[in-house]
């Protein structure tokens, strides 16, 4: 655009070279100085080769820019005019260059950030804020998605960062895996269940309970890890799995048709019928995960992984 501005102030019946960064630099420093010795000492540059790079400018623009006497040196209109541009255009490949500096140091651009919904409310936000605060030059774009659909926009580079909630066991060398949040489990029951009045829950005391899960494509890793401890607790439970998120679970679980076991953030702004009890302080705890390519190059996703203290040694 700046370009297109400049080639606007030469002649329009002829077409003409694009000048020279270096020309324009000259023709800038002689405007400002007044001077063809002082412009010549600022850029710095012999006065003979200023002389010549302000001749084919003039040349190259097909028009007089400046008048030099053995007593003075000004500029003509057509000078004042195309300095205007000159100095636009200047202007314009700094903020450029300190872009590109920017971006090169991960300090301004876009991440592309995918997260499970049950994550978004108790970890995103927060997160997002405090890194945007301090670098409000990198914009986040969010999409939400199951792990499995995380992990695929990653191999094809849709996505940058994936918050996939309990880090998938894969082969290879893929993606790289850090811990973004450990949280206590609790058990959400109906209000007049009789669980409801318990101070804290063992996972043996679920022996006769339906179990209700969210879809697995939704928890394809939480749902076979609760399962796990369930049995390692000698317990083979009942098991409902529902359709669709973890608020269709918790809507179940209110109208009695069962409980569910959800890591503690999720649980914290439920509906009045609903009551959530913790388990014992020894019982394991849910593990949220961000996963990101291996061998990744891009350096705003390791600058948000280096600030957010998820890469080693950070």
């Amino acid at each position: 655009m700046v370009i297109a501005e400049l080639l606007v102030c030469h002649h329009s019946d002829r077409m003409m070279r694009t000048p020279t960064l270096r020309a324009l630099e000259c023709f800038i420093a002689v405007a400002k100085e007044l001077n063809f010795r002082r412009a010549a000492e600022k850029i710095p540059i012999a006065q003979a080769a200023l002389s010549r790079q302000i001749h084919n400018l003039e040349e190259d623009v097909g028009a007089r820019l400046i008048l030099r006497d053995t007593h003075s040196v000004e500029l003509t209109q057509a000078g004042l005019r195309y300095l205007t541009c000159a100095q636009r255009v200047m202007a314009e490949l700094q903020r450029g260059a300190k872009d590109a500096r920017s971006t090169a140091s991960g300090q301004r651009g876009t991440l592309r950030i995918a997260f499970i919904g049950t994550l978004y409310d108790f970890l995103l936000p927060a997160l997002l804020a405090r890194y945007r605060k301090k670098h409000p030059d990198v914009d986040f774009e969010l999409h939400e998605m199951n792990p499995t659909e995380q992990l695929n926009s990653l191999d094809g580079r849709a996505i940058d960062l994936a918050f996939c909630g309990m880090q998938p066991q894969l082969s290879g060398e893929r993606f790289n895996f850090a811990i973004a949040g450990r949280f206590p489990l609790n058990l959400a029951v109906a209000k007049n269940h009789r669980l409801a009045s318990r101070r804290s829950v063992k996972f043996s005391d679920l022996k006769h309970e339906l179990l209700l899960f969210t879809a697995f494509e939704n928890a394809p890793h939480f749902n076979p890890w609760i399962l796990s401890l369930l049995h390692q607790n000698g317990i083979k439970p009942q098991v409902s799995a529902k359709a669709g998120r973890s608020s269709v679970v918790i809507q179940s679980v209110a109208l009695g048709h069962g409980v569910a076991i959800f890591p503690q953030p999720v649980l914290a702004r439920v509906m009045p019928d609903i009551a959530c009890v913790p388990f014992s302080s020894t019982s394991p705890r849910y593990e949220a995960s961000i996963v990101w390519r291996a061998r990744e190059e891009e350096a705003i996703i390791h600058h948000f992984l280096t600030e957010c203290g998820y890469l080693a040694g950070s």
